[in-house]
């Protein structure tokens, strides 16, 4: 977790956000975030990562930034950079 509150995002789960939010469709996507909940819930490391994975593939389906709102505020500037968003959508919501 102080990883990703530093802003660093552990190259696995910044793959998977990027494959999540470019290169699949949105029903793909969320067929990646079921694998990796599969895979890593209920493991405590990995509780913020899926956090960032859901909400990842959660824009990707709808397009709609306030999904972000969801996330504890220290953590939406997380993925803006992976979603091609800038901090200044953050205020727009």
């Amino acid at each position: 977790m102080k990883q990703l509150l530093s802003g660093e995002i552990p190259l696995d789960l910044k793959s998977s956000i990027v494959d999540a939010t470019r290169y699949l469709s949105p029903q793909d996507a969320d067929n990646w975030l079921n694998l990796w909940v599969e895979i890593w819930n209920g493991n405590p490391e990995y509780e913020a990562p899926l956090r960032l994975l859901r909400i990842a593939a959660e824009y990707h389906k709808k397009q709609d930034k306030t999904v972000l709102l969801s996330l504890p505020a220290e953590e939406r500037k997380i993925p803006l950079p992976l979603l091609k968003l800038q901090e200044e959508d953050l205020l727009h919501m």
